[in-house]
């Protein structure tokens, strides 16, 4: 029997009685949130993990391990080849650690392509990095960029709150194009800024997002433009929020949806961009026309046409 293993549970449980239902395959979930993990928890984990075929969700965000810990746990995962989902965030993770986790994020020789993956790789399709010390070197080796006829099976990646910076932007821009199964790329708070933003966007248009967060990037009218000229067909989920743009980005939004026969789009935060309402309602009236028939987003003070509501803030 499968049991998942919750935070709550964790508190009074010592990391040896955790193990042993990870050896007794006892558990498909592992949350080690918050707990001090170290070097001798990741190196026992390791082991159990060889004993282990059920686990496919493991959580060591906030866990005190370090880069060289990763390396451990990476070759373990790779052999285990079951955990679909990890979260290493707000660890303080670099490039070592970058390089030890790539491969588990590749499809390798005979492995078929798009979402029909074989039984044994890759293992990991969703990664959350979040608050660590990722910068633009870190995450083109993460993203095997530059590795000719590497593919990124990721489905899912947040890299909120790392150091990216402009050429973290680019680099994500350089990678989009071995990652052909991803739906969901989170960068919220990544300081990519307008060239950042315009570098990414422009490998997005053919992509499978569904959800983009762009959030707290400063990408300025700029960095819309470039969103907006590039955004993808399918895309569900636009998070724009406290990055400095104004009417001219609101208006390039507006614009290339109003072109649109059909509009995707469900979720859009422009949130903490101080756009006034006479900017914002186009937009409103262009998701309207374009036949978007759910909500697209809220927050305080948000303009409501049609049954639709724009997320902007003050």
């Amino acid at each position: 029997m499968l049991i998942p293993l919750h935070r709550f549970a964790l508190k009074a449980a010592a990391l040896s009685e955790v193990l042993q239902l990870v050896v007794s395959d006892s558990v498909a979930s592992l949350d080690l949130r918050g707990r001090k993990v170290g070097r001798a928890g990741i190196t026992a984990l390791s082991h159990a993990l060889s004993s282990n075929t059920a686990l496919t969700a493991l959580d060591l965000h906030d866990a005190a391990i370090h880069d060289d810990d990763v390396l451990v746990l990476s070759t373990a995962l790779l052999e285990h080849g079951r955990c679909q989902s990890l979260d290493l965030g707000a660890n303080g993770l670099g490039i070592s650690a970058a390089r030890a986790l790539a491969p588990l994020f590749l499809l390798q020789p005979g492995d078929a392509h798009g979402n029909d993956f074989d039984e044994y790789g890759p293992p990991v399709r969703h990664v959350r990095l979040a608050g660590n010390a990722i910068d633009a070197a870190a995450c083109s080796t993460l993203l095997s960029v530059g590795q000719q006829g590497a593919t990124v099976a990721l489905e899912s990646l947040s890299l909120a709150f790392n150091r990216l910076g402009e050429r973290g932007g680019a680099a994500l821009g350089s990678a989009m194009g071995s990652m052909p199964v991803i739906t969901m790329l989170s960068i919220h708070g990544c300081a990519i800024g307008p060239r950042g933003a315009c570098a990414l966007a422009s490998t997005i248009a053919a992509s499978s997002l569904v959800h983009l967060d762009l959030s707290d990037n400063g990408i300025g009218d700029t960095g819309a433009q470039g969103v907006a000229a590039n955004m993808p067909e399918r895309l569900e989920e636009l998070m724009l929020g406290r990055n400095g743009i104004g009417a001219a980005g609101v208006s390039a939004l507006a614009d290339v949806l109003g072109r649109r026969r059909r509009v995707s789009l469900r979720l859009l935060s422009l949130h903490a961009n101080r756009l006034r309402d006479d900017a914002i309602e186009p937009l409103a009236h262009c998701l309207v026309r374009g036949g978007c028939g759910g909500v697209v987003g809220w927050w305080d003070g948000g303009v409501g046409v049609g049954g639709v509501v724009v997320w902007w803030g003050r």
